[in-house]
């Protein structure tokens, strides 16, 4: 028998979803770091990656300070 074996989330995309509660959800997390809501949500569900510089935007929406 063969059990599934689940993956840690990496850091962008725990900081991603830290980002996504401080903002109430993907409207206002996507206005914040001026994307769609479109392109956030396929950072979050793994589809696309999420680029280094909005990793930064994100990480300072998720510690409450803002560039």
């Amino acid at each position: 028998m063969q059990t599934a074996v689940m993956s840690k989330p990496s850091p962008q995309m725990t900081t991603l979803w830290n980002a996504l509660q401080r903002c109430d959800g993907e409207p206002a997390l996507a206005k914040a770091l001026g994307v769609t809501t479109q392109i956030l949500s396929s950072w979050l569900v793994g589809r696309d990656t999420l680029p280094a510089a909005m990793y930064l935007k994100a990480r300072s929406l998720a510690a409450g300070t803002r560039r």
